[in-house]
């Protein structure tokens, strides 16, 4: 296939795809506006975040490489629930008041409406400037249960 005819098929493909957005947005609106939003959400959150760990796939690992992956993910899980959860928390308690927990809880919260809802942009490395803020978010959990054990 030449160049020209590829440019042609390309621009064919594009056209054909943007009518049928219009066309999903126009007929089916609910799909465009809410199904797609929260399945972006879902595949913008929750993946293994352990995409580039190895670079064999899961049943070619080895046994140990297996549960380092598996481990990895759980970590990757357990900060992203715990960092949201809390993130959700401490943005609606203090979203009358400018203080240190609203910019912190308030930086997951943007990547999430800006990439998932907005953009519509859910690659992994679009996720990943607002980890360190997850991070911290956990770590305020696990502070205040280490402060109500004693």
């Amino acid at each position: 296939m030449d160049s020209l005819t590829r440019k042609k098929s390309y621009d064919t493909a594009v056209i054909h795809l943007k009518t049928y957005a219009v066309s999903i947005k126009k007929n089916h609106p609910e799909v465009f506006y809410i199904y797609a939003p929260v399945v972006y959400l879902k595949n913008f959150i929750f993946h293994s975040g352990s995409y580039f760990l190895f670079k064999k796939t899961f049943d070619r690992l080895t046994l140990v490489e297996k549960i380092i992956k598996i481990c990895y993910s759980a970590l990757y899980y357990t900060i992203i629930i715990t960092g949201l959860t809390a993130s959700l928390t401490l943005f609606f308690k203090n979203i009358l008041k400018f203080n240190f927990y609203l910019l912190i809880s308030s930086i997951p919260l943007y990547f999430i409406v800006v990439h998932a809802f907005v953009l519509r942009v859910i690659e992994y490395r679009y996720n990943m400037p607002a980890y360190p803020a997850y991070i911290l978010l956990t770590c305020f959990v696990i502070a205040r249960f280490l402060e109500k054990e004693k």
